[in-house]
């Protein structure tokens, strides 16, 4: 199980059932007094408490019952948007990448408009190795929302990956331009300042580097990449 991830999805990333994902049927109007309307509230409410079972398990680290309560929601309501992403991430969360991105398509095509599964989407094709897959979907991701710095981050992060550094620095200061995100195990801004001075201490830009390095730190100063980075570019400089 990977814990970092799990610690993530903990703390920042799990749905609500009120989410904008929610239910494809959620909007349909019954009569109250029909019978087609009693068994509807009657699965209603079947899935709104395997939903937070689900969310329990999920938070006491018990990620298989998790898993086959999301499953339970899915067999009553197959269009359960959020159902369908917390479950994708509960399977990144144990390794399946695979099955993670079929939930995290499905979700996608239940609600086009939530920039999170897009991203979460092009992760899993990012580990894949599947980059260009990646770029398109955290493009979109932009897209849908142009203020989602991990978005950026994420681009800057393949870009520089891929050896262009330009591409990279671009990506992480828009990225800095807009408002910061909370994440574990740190925020979106000092992940983008982190990844901001590598970019450019591999173009050989030392000073700008160690200042990125150093807002990083300000922002947390035991986020020990950056510490790493910032000791390293120094020594490079003397």
């Amino acid at each position: 199980m990977n814990t970092g991830l799990l610690t993530l999805l903990l703390a920042t990333t799990l749905l609500a059932p009120t989410s904008s994902l929610g239910s494809s049927q959620a909007s349909e109007l019954r009569s109250p007094s029909s019978p087609v309307n009693r068994t509807w509230e009657s699965r209603a409410r079947q899935v709104e408490q395997y939903f937070e079972l689900a969310l329990t398990y999920t938070h006491q680290g018990k990620l298989e019952e998790a898993i086959t309560s999301y499953q339970k929601v899915l067999k009553l309501e197959p269009e359960h948007g959020d159902a369908h992403y917390n479950l994708g991430l509960l399977q990144y969360a144990q390794g399946n990448i695979s099955q993670g991105m079929i939930h995290f398509q499905q979700a996608i095509q239940i609600s086009p408009q939530v920039s999170d599964a897009y991203i979460w989407l092009g992760k899993g094709y990012y580990s894949q190795e599947k980059v260009p897959q990646a770029i398109q979907l955290w493009e979109k991701a932009i897209e849908i929302d142009p203020q989602s710095v991990y978005a950026y981050n994420s681009l800057g992060d393949a870009w520089t990956a891929q050896g262009d550094y330009t591409k990279a620095i671009a990506y992480y200061r828009q990225g800095l331009t807009h408002p910061d995100q909370e994440g574990i195990p740190v925020s979106a801004h000092t992940l983008a300042h982190n990844g901001l001075g590598y970019a450019l201490q591999q173009q050989g830009n030392l000073e700008a580097a160690i200042t990125e390095y150093q807002a990083a730190l300000s922002l947390d100063p035991t986020f020990s990449p950056a510490q790493t980075n910032l000791q390293q570019a120094q020594q490079q400089i003397r």
